[in-house]
């Protein structure tokens, strides 16, 4: 991850890495996460390097996306075969999500 971000900043793009953000839950501020890396204050970037990447590993950039304020994400594994993902999460996506009821 350290290569990627003095790759990013040699480029020219404002990178956070280790990035703070509040989580929100319907409009509500719920607490706080830490993301892996955040690009020119958009783009988050979650880093995985392992053998094979968890299913889990896309449900928690997708989530870091739905609980924040950012609306694009990618998901950077370095494995065996390296891959990437691309999510995005409109903000009228978050606001259709913000009005609906769960019925339990």
């Amino acid at each position: 991850m350290r290569a990627l971000d003095i790759e990013l900043r040699l480029r020219g793009d404002l990178v956070e890495t280790e990035y703070n953000t509040n989580v929100f839950y319907k409009g509500n501020d719920i607490g706080a996460q830490r993301l892996d890396m955040v690009v020119d204050g958009k783009v988050v970037v979650e880093v995985k390097s392992t053998l094979d990447l968890h299913p889990i590993a896309k449900r928690q950039l997708r989530s870091y996306l739905r609980s924040t304020t950012f609306e694009i994400g990618l998901l950077l594994h370095f494995g065996a075969a390296p891959k990437f993902y691309r999510m995005v999460w409109t903000s009228e996506e978050r606001r259709l999500a913000a009005t609906q009821t769960t019925v339990v």
